[in-house]
């Protein structure tokens, strides 16, 4: 009776800490899981970044040259205009708009864990032009003179306020790797230092249609996307 009973009790003892594995082993899988959902969005979530409104798309009566007349316009997370941004009237040569961009690209883990300094791609519009015009003629968005070592566009400070991180001032971090910008594509050493992935250039680039918006957005791992065409919005028209 005595063996009976104590081979019930490992039996039973056996099946509940089965029981206490399994259900164990779900609850990590399921925090498991979780987390690789986390780190999938925190590396695909995207945020708007500006809008293009194409007045015309014409040739030039003088010069027969295709021409784009549009607007630019730096935009918050909703797409609305970001505190003191302007409406900027442009004038490209061609059919196709090229927009480029400095980035400074963080390594995955940093941007997987969401860290909070080094969790996204830092992207700064530089330039637009033409499919017809060479990229040196391109116009100034708003470049920082410590990166375009040359004269700026208008809003010249070292991180413009649409391309920092965060909300209110840029981090030290941010205004550090922006200084050193170039010499951080000459010095692997210390971009390896600062977590850096790389720092490149990168230009998107499409044909644009009259009477239409296109908007720009960007991912933490610093994917450009172009999109439109799209009816354009009263409340940026107006």
């Amino acid at each position: 009776m005595r063996i009976a009973s104590l081979l019930g009790v490992l039996v039973w003892g056996t099946v509940l800490g089965l029981l206490g594995w399994f259900f164990y082993d779900m609850h990590e899988r399921s925090e498991q899981e979780r987390a690789l959902r986390e780190a999938i969005a925190r590396l695909t979530e995207e945020r708007p970044c500006a809008r293009i409104i194409v007045d015309s798309v014409d040739d030039d009566p003088v010069t027969g040259q295709p021409t784009i007349r549009m607007r630019w316009l730096d935009t918050d997370a909703n797409w609305k205009p970001r505190p003191g941004a302007e409406i900027r009237s442009l004038v490209l040569h061609g059919r196709e708009a090229y927009v480029d961009a400095y980035q400074i690209i963080f390594k995955k883990d940093a941007i997987k864990e969401g860290d909070p300094l080094r969790g996204r791609t830092l992207t700064l519009f530089a330039k637009v032009y033409g499919s017809d015009q060479k990229p040196s003629d391109g116009i100034p968005l708003n470049v920082p003179s410590s990166i375009a070592r040359t004269a700026a566009g208008p809003g010249d400070e070292l991180v413009p306020q649409a391309y920092r991180s965060g909300k209110g001032p840029a981090s030290d971090l941010e205004r550090r790797l922006w200084r050193r910008f170039w010499d951080l594509c000459q010095d692997s050493k210390a971009a390896d230092r600062e977590g850096v992935r790389t720092v490149q250039g990168t230009a998107v680039h499409k044909p644009l249609e009259p009477d239409m918006e296109y908007r720009l957005s960007i991912n933490n791992e610093g994917q450009i996307f172009f999109d439109g065409p799209m009816p354009k919005d009263p409340f940026v028209v107006n």
